[in-house]
Formats: structure tokens, sequence, C-alpha cells
């Protein structure tokens, strides 16, 4: 069964970053309505919930069978990681940066990376600006933030 394009619109937040509690978005659109997936860690980094927005989105979605997804992100981190090429140099030098360092998040990258490469799979990344009024977007950015404080919450509880 051939299913459409799916638009998604993804966002990261961090409290106190880096290592603050952390939250992550996705607001994916269907033709006729839109679903949020959402999720948080107590300790993380803006950057990793931008890519975990992303990474989570595209993981849900080939799961109900969608193979023409478009990313939207605010974030230049990912959006520039996959349509400047970096991912692809990344896993050529073994998840190395240019200096030789390990590239941060890789367990991540590593995820995405599969996901780029898969057989009859268009997975398209686009930049956005954020706060700019776009109405899933700023859904994504909203949900996001809620998320930091349902971690804030875990923290407070030691429930984590």
């Amino acid at each position: 069964m051939s299913k459409s394009v799916i638009m998604v619109y993804t966002d990261g937040a961090c409290s106190n970053n880096p290592g603050g509690p952390g939250g992550w978005a996705a607001t994916l659109n269907y033709e006729d309505r839109y679903d949020v997936i959402s999720g948080n860690d107590v300790s993380t980094t803006n950057n990793r919930m931008e890519l975990t927005a992303v990474v989570e989105a595209i993981e849900y979605l080939l799961s109900k069978g969608y193979k023409n997804i478009i990313i939207n992100s605010d974030s230049a981190y990912v959006v520039n990681a996959v349509n400047k090429c970096w991912i692809y140099e990344w896993e050529k030098k073994d998840w190395k940066t240019k200096k030789g360092r390990d590239v941060a998040n890789a367990d991540l990258w590593k995820r995405l990376y599969k996901f780029c490469m898969t057989k009859h799979v268009s997975i398209l990344f686009n930049k956005v600006t954020g706060h700019s009024g776009h109405t899933f977007n700023e859904i994504a950015d909203d949900e996001a933030k809620k998320e930091v404080e349902y971690a804030k919450k875990k923290l407070q509880s030691g429930q984590f």
C-alpha cells in the first residue's frame, strides 16, 4: 500500500544546557489530521533532544509503513549534518570528526544514518525558522517545553 508524504516538524529543548532536563517533540502531519509524539530525559543537551525528535519521528513513521518523510527542523545541527553530508563523512571515519574526536550523540546519528540509507525510503530535511508562527512547528516547540517540565518533576521526585 502506498502512503502519502508525511510532513514532520520537530523540536528539542533543554533547561540548564548542557546536562539539564530536556524534552523533544514531533508533530506528524497526515492528510487529514496530525499527531504529536514526545519524550524527555533528565540529563541531556539541546542538540541531543533536537536529534532525538527526528530519530523517534522517523522510527515511528517507518514502523507504520510510511516511506516518504519530510523533516522540518529549526536545528541547523541536524539539518546540516544530513544536507551537507557530515553524517556520511562521520560514518566513513568510524564516527570521528575531522579532528579525530568522537562524534557527539553518535548513537543517535548511527540510527539516523541507517534510516537515510534504507532502500525505498525517502527522507528530506528542511531548515525552518523557529518561533516564526508556523502552527505545527509551534506545537512541537510547546510540547518539547512541556516535556522539559515533566523531566524536572522526575528529578524532583527522584523517579528516573
